[in-house]
């Protein structure tokens, strides 16, 4: 999905820099290449990316629990 959405911002002109987007998956794991223009810069090819695509995604967490029957707001470590 990321590649599809990619690929059509790049149609869409809505990220310019792009000249190919490749899918090097193996059985290790997931890569996506993406090959550059000459002239683009990459930082700004980057967060473009980041902007529009989900390359980059954010959540927010309730970390409530029950200790001893009351509720209570936990850090990462409390929790594990």
């Amino acid at each position: 999905d990321l590649m599809k959405k990619t690929a059509e911002l790049v149609n869409e002109k809505k990220i310019e820099g792009i000249a190919s987007v490749r899918d090097e998956t193996s059985r290790k794991g997931r890569r996506l290449v993406y090959v550059l223009k000459k002239d683009a810069i990459p930082n700004i090819v980057l967060n473009k990316l980041f902007k529009y695509t989900a390359l980059q995604t954010s959540f927010s967490i309730n970390n409530i629990a029950l200790v001893n029957g009351r509720p209570e707001l936990l850090n990462l470590k409390d929790l594990i």
